[in-house]
């Protein structure tokens, strides 16, 4: 039987304000071990945002109300400083490094884009199901509230994880890398001759409730400075559950925050992810967060 606890959620309520933060699974269907949710901490980024958007299944387009700038200031703040110690490590002693960054800066390649694929020729959904053992009927947007449970899922993929590689790297050879280059070519006139990519993507699935990441640079986690991410949405995602949303800016210090939203198969997004913040809040949403796909790319 369904909890009748009310402070758990229900099919029936509203997507909004239902980050309470609570269990949001029925005791039935999922394990217990995906029950468990760590504590929210208000000193947490995510928590911070939920409280300041009370709890919304999406934020308000930028510029943010007072209050949700108040409370995502402090860790903005602490990420751009550690982005600049990154930078200050590489460029110190090297006029050259900061000279090809800032080319970098400069070129297509650090500007925010997006394309589509054919998700018949390239059928990363499918094939990620397929690793996780998620039967095709399923929605992915839906594993909270159906057994085996998130991690049983992810300890499967680490197990069976050859479907999605084959057509992750077919789909980053055939369409990322191809994209890569052409942006590459609007601004030189030599050929680039070698990409080195992830080999295996970071996959998210993030349930209601959950937090991903807060503000950060990825050159604060010791990556290339000149990496183009590439993030492929594997559920679609709208602006008014933007809460489950990674959020970025379109230049490095421009804080001009705006969520990745799309159509699977519409939506694969490249941007600057070493050099441009970007986070995520609180899931609270009713839906399992889009399940994405990472893929950094190199030159």
């Amino acid at each position: 039987m369904p909890s009748t606890d009310p402070s758990r959620r229900n099919d029936n309520e509203s997507a909004s304000n239902n980050c309470n933060h609570e269990d949001y699974a029925d005791n039935e269907t999922t394990s217990l071990t995906d029950q468990r949710q760590p504590p929210k901490k208000p000193q947490w980024f995510g928590s911070a945002v939920t409280d300041a958007n009370q709890g919304a299944a999406g934020l308000p387009p930028y510029p943010f109300p007072p209050p949700l700038q108040n409370a995502m200031a402090h860790h903005l703040e602490k990420a751009a400083t550690r982005r600049a110690q990154a930078l200050d490590a590489i460029t110190t002693d090297s006029t050259s490094s900061m000279m090809l960054i800032q080319d970098y800066l400069q070129s297509p390649l650090s500007k925010e884009g997006y394309f589509g694929f054919d998700t018949q020729e390239y059928p990363l959904r499918e094939a990620f199901q397929t690793a996780i053992g998620l039967s095709p009927e399923l929605e992915l947007t839906s594993i909270h509230r159906q057994p085996p449970g998130k991690l049983h899922l992810l300890q499967y993929l680490t197990r069976h994880y050859a479907p999605f590689q084959e057509v992750y790297d077919e789909f980053v050879r055939r369409v990322c890398c191809p994209h890569l280059a052409a942006l590459y070519d609007q601004n030189n006139t030599t050929n680039l001759d070698v990409i080195y990519y992830q080999c295996f993507p970071c996959v998210r699935m993030i349930t209601p409730g959950e937090f991903s990441i807060g503000p950060h640079a990825d050159i604060s986690y010791g990556h290339h400075p000149m990496t183009t991410n590439f993030y492929v949405l594997l559920t679609d995602l709208v602006a008014n559950e933007s809460s489950a949303a990674l959020f970025l800016e379109s230049q490095m210090g421009a804080q001009d925050w705006h969520p990745i939203v799309g159509r699977y198969g519409d939506m694969v997004k490249h941007f600057a992810g070493a050099l441009c913040a970007h986070w995520t809040t609180d899931n609270c949403t009713a839906n399992t967060r889009s399940v994405s796909s990472w893929g950094w790319s190199r030159w």
